[in-house]
C-alpha cells in the first residue's frame, strides 16, 4: 500500500474516532443537563432533542454547572470554565472536520506524514478563501485525543466537587414520582 493509501486510511479511522468521542460527549452532557435543568428549576427539555446543535446544550449547562460547583469556590469555577473552554475548542474542530474536505495530494514517506484540511466552504474568490491547513498525524491524533478524553474529565471534576457542593439527592422511581 502506497503512503498516500496508508495516511489516508489512518485519517479516516482518527476522523471515525473523533465523531465517536462527540458522540459520547454530547449524550453525557445532555444527561448532565437532563439533572441539572430540573435540579436548578430551569426548562431544559426543548435543548434535548437530536437536532438541537451540542452548542446549544453548553451555552444552557455552562452556567448551571459554573452555578451549582461555584459553593466550592474558585478552584471549581475555574476547572470547569477550563473544561468548557477546552470542549468549545474540540467541539468547533469536530464540527469543521465533518463538513470539510481532506487533501492527500502527495505521497509522504516521512515517519509522521501530513496532509492538509480545506473548511467548507463556497467562496469562489480565491483571495477570499480560507487557506489550507497543514496537519501531521501526530497533530490530529492529539486532537481526536483531546475529544476522547473530554467527558471522563468532566466526570473526574463532578465527582471531585460533588460532594462538597451538593446535598444527597434522593433519587425516586418515575412511577413514585407524584
Amino acid at each position: 500500500m502506497a503512503a498516500r493509501e496508508r495516511t489516508q486510511d489512518e485519517v479516516h479511522r482518527l476522523l471515525g474516532r473523533l465523531i465517536h468521542a462527540y458522540a459520547r460527549l454530547d449524550l453525557n452532557m445532555g444527561l448532565q443537563l437532563k439533572w441539572l435543568g430540573p435540579y436548578r428549576g430551569v426548562p431544559i427539555d426543548h435543548l434535548l432533542d437530536k437536532r438541537v446543535p451540542l452548542a446549544h446544550r453548553f451555552c444552557a449547562l455552562r452556567p448551571l454547572v459554573l452555578e451549582v460547583y461555584a459553593t466550592d469556590g474558585v478552584d471549581a469555577s475555574r476547572s470547569f470554565s477550563q473544561w468548557f473552554d477546552r470542549a468549545d475548542e474540540a467541539k468547533a474542530l469536530r464540527n469543521d472536520y465533518a463538513h470539510g474536505r481532506w487533501l492527500f495530494d502527495t505521497a509522504d514517506e516521512c515517519a509522521d506524514p501530513h496532509f492538509d484540511f480545506v473548511a467548507l466552504s463556497w467562496e469562489m474568490d480565491p483571495a477570499k478563501q480560507d487557506p489550507p491547513l497543514r496537519l501531521s498525524l501526530t497533530q490530529f491524533r492529539r486532537q481526536v485525543e483531546e475529544m476522547e478524553l473530554l467527558s471522563g474529565e468532566f466526570f473526574k471534576l463532578e465527582s471531585k466537587f460533588r460532594d462538597r457542593c451538593l446535598p444527597p439527592i434522593a433519587y425516586q422511581k418515575h412511577s413514585e414520582r407524584k
